[in-house]
């Protein structure tokens, strides 16, 4: 998949962090903005000034242990960086240079204070997936992991497990097999790769977290694009099952979801077509919604734990 073509002009990251604050990154075309988004209203507030020449992709995470905000960004000549944010919207160290040709996702590893990369390689002209280790303090990057390829393949859900110590991510090739999704575990002690045919009930979209009070993956899903689902995701067992099914006011696709498992709270963002996107939140214990804000206008939106 060329870099061209999941880039937009106007990117939307927002991050549930403690407190449920929400925080978000908008490209604002000549730059980064980093800022806060109020879950019942919708609204948001500038944090900081902006990065100039640096523009985000929708990779937005954080480290409950260093209170830091992590994401890739590029320049204007399609070279990606990997920043590090306080949460007063300032540069915590110099961005760290990614020779990678697209990253779709960004997981802290909480043992170790190191994020993991969920990236698209050309290598030896073949494009494949690649999981890539950056160490935070040497500024140096480990590739784990090289597999499948993702060249013509659509990206599906992608999650980190930092109990048992695995990536998971879904791909579609749409030119060989558009009807079979492809599975991928990525053992990160050993760097093995477990691929497998999904077999789902339910259309998963968007970015799944890990929870580990269930030790399942949660996020949203359909049936037949018909009403969105609150969905867990057992990815070892290949199984999920339907917590809490939404109003079909919210017929919609997913841009993105995170959770806070203390609360069992969801933030997810639905596109409904004219009316645009609304940001949800759903107590995924028992199903009360808790409120559902328009947020405008928006290319892009990833919503990353």
């Amino acid at each position: 998949m060329k870099l061209a073509l999941i880039l937009c002009l106007f990117v939307f990251t927002i991050l549930q962090i403690k407190g449920e604050t929400l925080f978000a990154v908008k490209d604002q075309i000549t730059g980064t903005q980093l800022l806060t988004v109020n879950p019942v209203t919708g609204n948001t507030t500038q944090v900081g000034t902006p990065i100039k020449d640096l523009r985000p992709l929708d990779t937005l995470t954080y480290d409950l242990n260093n209170g830091m905000l992590y994401f890739v960004a590029y320049t204007n000549s399609l070279k990606l960086f990997l920043i590090s944010l306080r949460l007063d919207g300032s540069l915590h160290a110099s961005p760290i240079p990614l020779n990678v040709d697209i990253v779709y996702n960004c997981f802290v590893n909480p043992k170790d204070g190191n994020v993991l990369l969920y990236a698209g390689l050309i290598n030896e002209g073949e494009s494949v997936f690649t999981i890539i280790n950056v160490d935070i303090k040497k500024g140096t990057l480990k590739q784990i992991a090289s597999y499948g390829k993702s060249k013509n393949s659509n990206i599906g859900i992608s999650a980190f497990n930092y109990k048992e110590n695995y990536v998971f991510t879904e791909a579609i090739d749409s030119f060989s097999n558009p009807n079979q999704t492809l599975s991928f575990i990525i053992d990160l002690n050993s760097g093995n790769v477990k691929q497998g045919i999904v077999k789902r009930k339910y259309g998963l979209e968007g970015k799944f977290v890990f929870d580990p009070k269930l030790n399942n993956l949660v996020g949203v899903g359909f049936i037949d694009h018909q009403d969105p689902f609150i969905v867990s995701c057992d990815p070892i067992l290949n199984e999920e099952k339907q917590i809490v099914r939404l109003d079909s006011k919210f017929h919609s696709f997913v841009i993105g979801s995170t959770i806070n498992y203390e609360t069992s709270h969801i933030f997810c963002v639905l596109n409904r077509g004219f009316v645009g996107p609304t940001l949800l939140t759903v107590d995924y214990s028992n199903g009360q919604i808790l409120s559902a804000a328009s947020i405008g206008r928006l290319e892009s939106i990833l919503i990353v734990p």
